[in-house]
């Protein structure tokens, strides 16, 4: 298979101006590396990181370079993966490890999406100030579906050119908001869905923002942030017309919750310079697994905003009819 792949490639190797000659050639050093050639895929590697010095290949490419011929420790991984872990493209950084198949894997290289996972995960962890007890694992899925789990699923067809630059936020949120806000919190699924979807879109407006004028890519060059301001705005309909039709908080779902942290921002006069603010929600989760512990979910999560807030968030709660004042003083 892999010589086979080896021999397929090298025309495309041999043309330098054509526009697959950076995933070829890591391709091919990928194979060769499976097939114990290690002076054959350094060759290949060398040529990349020389070539094509400005893409994500060319990162992925020092890194094949500096483990050559190492062994790179794998986190056991339960479930079902799409292919055995031996027949995949497999990269292991500090904070995330990431698991995918070769027919996508120079596509993610080259949009440097492992890179960008991996500085999401720094920023969940200081952000929420807890560190997971296992390592996340992030697998590409040539089957489908998508799931925010151990390992955390995400499916092949969001790995294209460009990207679904939404991919793999949301899912690394969730993982690390049950790590910080405890198991209480699992009761209620659209909670930690709301604080996710808001999360992913603060990364995705950071993270994509930041990285894509340096991916090389002119299909790059197109703004990520319009995904941004649709779930904003769809988030901030949502939670007006949950006000609207009564605030009843035994009806919570995911976008209005989400809906509700965009728009205490907005109230609190916080989403002037910026779209979205992950700063004031920093307090967040250490209240909301404290109030979690003795309140329903719902409750629990009035409380931990309005801790938040310093305590001046409860007159827009009580003002959407979400909560009392006095409830409020008397939380945990």
């Amino acid at each position: 298979l892999y010589e086979t792949a080896v021999k397929l490639l090298r025309p495309v190797a041999s043309m330098p101006t054509h526009d697959l000659h950076g995933p070829a050639l890591g391709l091919i050093g990928n194979c060769h590396a499976r097939l114990g050639n290690d002076k054959e895929a350094r060759k290949a590697w060398e040529a990349l990181a020389q070539m094509h010095p400005d893409g994500g290949l060319a990162d992925g490419a020092h890194l094949f370079l500096a483990s050559l011929g190492q062994e790179e420790p794998l986190a056991a991984l339960p479930g079902d993966l799409p292919l055995p872990p031996a027949n995949m493209y497999v990269q292991v950084l500090d904070r995330v490890t990431v698991l995918c198949p070769w027919t996508v894997s120079a596509t993610m290289r080259a949009y440097n999406l492992p890179n960008i996972w991996e500085r999401s995960q720094a920023i969940l962890e200081d952000w929420t100030g807890v560190k997971p007890g296992q390592q996340p694992v992030i697998y590409i899925s040539i089957s489908g579906g998508s799931s925010a789990g151990y390992p955390i699923r995400l499916c092949a067809c969001r790995i294209k050119d460009p990207p679904d630059w939404a991919a793999g936020f949301a899912e690394l949120a969730a993982v690390q908001l049950r790590e910080a806000c405890g198991e209480n919190i699992a009761r209620l699924p659209a909670l930690v869905q709301g604080i996710a979807r808001f999360t992913a879109a603060s990364l995705q407006y950071d993270l994509v923002t930041e990285t894509r004028d340096a991916i090389g890519s002119a299909a790059a060059v197109v703004l990520p942030q319009q995904d941004v301001i649709n779930t904003r705005e769809a988030a901030v309909r949502a939670f007006d017309e949950f006000v609207r039709e009564g605030s009843d908080i035994n009806k919570l779902n995911a976008d209005v919750v989400c809906g509700l942290l965009f728009k205490l921002l907005d109230v609190q006069g916080l989403a002037k310079d910026r779209l979205i603010d992950r700063e004031p929600y920093r307090p967040l989760f250490a209240a909301l697994k404290a109030a979690a512990e003795e309140m329903s979910p719902e409750q629990a999560l009035l409380v931990a905003v309005d801790k938040a807030f310093g305590g001046q968030a409860r007159g827009h709660l009580e003002g959407w009819r979400l909560a009392a004042a006095e409830r409020l003083s008397q939380a945990p």
